[in-house]
């Protein structure tokens, strides 16, 4: 083992101090034949190698404390943790492309024991190219009325560049259909028709088109579509508040009742609870009513929940009800 003696003398007002240090010299140095790998365009679900080379080109015996990767895609293998002088090893590197698409780049971080590279970092990259994809990946129908049929369209495709025929294509809700067309047809694209076919429930929808291919592939196939059935008479708001109410004040609050795709609606009657003032006005005949709703006299104190009743001229909707909520202060609560 290679040393130096380093003295050190230091004068005091009492005499003289004489220290030695004995510093190492012999020390690991790593050297890596390249740091930098490039798999090239791949494909995804593959698996795909590359071996990193490092010698010990110092005069100490060179660990490697820890290996991490960037990502759980990638696997590590180390052919022994402590090289000797003059000698070499290696790192195994194996990448999972998945579902990964595009360029990725992923790193595996090395620590040793050489002093003057302690973290020594490699990279891998890739350009992933995906047997399927679908575009778009979601499609929205917006706001649409009972009885409307919008139709949107999306495309699978094979940017790799392979044929297929599509086997399947499933929606998850029983009012949306998937139409693909010539889906018999090996092609490298098919046109997938999305479409509301039937009596959607009112209020929001979310579902899928899930697909299959001829292809064998692990790839996910589906196009999420959503969007918004306002009912055949829509009631907003379904629940009034009215807040801190006191002795003397009679608060309004309004309700509006349209016809969202017929004509002809009609307000036959309003109910007002005990306590509760109610009027019915049109504002465009056959399509729009404004119910107001006022606070009487008659409210005790503490918290109130009511309910207006509405008969209505639909047939699918004949009645409803609205809740009202509200607190009064100021007057004594039935006992």
């Amino acid at each position: 083992m290679r040393t130096i003696i380093i003295a050190a003398v230091v004068l005091a007002a009492s005499g003289t101090l004489a220290a030695a240090k004995e510093i190492d010299l012999d020390s690991p140095k790593i050297q890596i034949n390249g740091k930098d790998h490039d798999f090239g365009n791949i494909s995804q679900y593959t698996r795909h190698v590359h071996v990193f080379s490092f010698t010990n080109a110092g005069t100490a015996p060179l660990k490697i404390n820890s290996v991490h990767a960037s990502c759980g895609c990638t696997g590590t293998l180390l052919s022994a943790d402590t090289i000797e002088p003059g000698k070499s090893g290696e790192l195994k590197v194996t990448f999972n492309s998945g579902t990964f698409r595009g360029n990725v780049r992923k790193t595996i971080t090395l620590k040793t024991n050489d002093p003057g590279n302690e973290t020594v970092t490699l990279t891998i990259a890739a350009n992933i190219i995906a047997d399927l994809m679908i575009a778009p990946q979601h499609v929205q129908f917006g706001r649409i009325n009972v009885g409307d049929s919008p139709e949107l369209t999306a495309k699978i495709s094979s940017p790799s560049g392979k044929v297929f025929t599509v086997v399947s294509a499933v929606s998850s809700l029983n009012f949306v259909k998937a139409e693909v067309d010539k889906p018999d047809v090996a092609a490298q694209e098919h046109e997938i028709r999305i479409k509301v076919d039937g009596t959607p429930p009112g209020g929001g929808f979310q579902g899928s088109i899930d697909m299959k291919t001829s292809l064998d592939t692990k790839a996910s196939l589906s196009v999420v579509f959503s969007g918004y059935v306002r009912e055949r008479t829509s009631v907003i708001p379904p629940k009034l508040f009215f807040g801190i109410v006191r002795p003397g004040e009679h608060p309004t609050r309004s309700i509006i009742i349209e016809a969202t795709s017929w004509e002809g609606l009609k307000v036959e009657k309003v109910t007002a609870p005990a306590g509760f003032t109610a009027a019915a006005n049109q504002e465009e005949a056959g399509k729009r009513w404004r119910i107001d709703v006022s606070v009487g006299d008659g409210i005790e104190g503490g918290t109130f929940n009511a309910g207006l009743q509405l008969l209505l001229n639909d047939e699918q909707m004949p009645q409803c009800e609205v809740k009202m909520t509200g607190l009064m202060v100021g007057k004594k609560a039935r006992e």
